[in-house]
């Protein structure tokens, strides 16, 4: 899987998913929300944010985009962060770096984490 991760996340974040074998890249300082999610499409990522704005599906209609992680923890401490990851990905729904992530619309952990992601044409590599 690849991920884009918006600026507002931490370098621990990208760190903890790097070593479970994903690519992950940061989406440039200073883009705009829109830019981010274009970049994030163009280059069949899924984007990782804190970002509120990002839940207004008219605005951003999740069947427009790749797919979405928008976390909701506060404060974000570093260890809640991948706890939250590492529940939504592996222990809920037994995600391989190999595999698109395995929902239609949207799924949440705890409250910790929500998904959405679109069934793209073009799977993910």
């Amino acid at each position: 899987m690849r991920f884009l991760l918006d600026e507002n996340m931490r370098a621990e974040i990208a760190e903890f998913l790097k070593r479970r074998g994903y690519d992950v890249l940061f989406v440039p300082k200073g883009l705009k929300n829109g830019e981010a999610l274009a970049l994030a499409e163009r280059e069949s990522r899924i984007l990782i944010t804190f970002d509120s704005d990002f839940e207004n599906d008219l605005m951003y209609p999740p069947s427009k985009y790749h797919g979405m992680i928008r976390i909701r923890i506060h404060p974000p401490h570093v260890v809640k962060l991948t706890q939250a990851l590492d529940n939504l990905m592996y222990r809920n729904f037994k995600v391989s770096v190999d595999s698109p992530l395995p929902f239609g619309e949207r799924a949440r952990v705890r409250g910790d984490a929500e998904a959405t992601h679109n069934p793209h044409p073009n799977p993910l590599p």
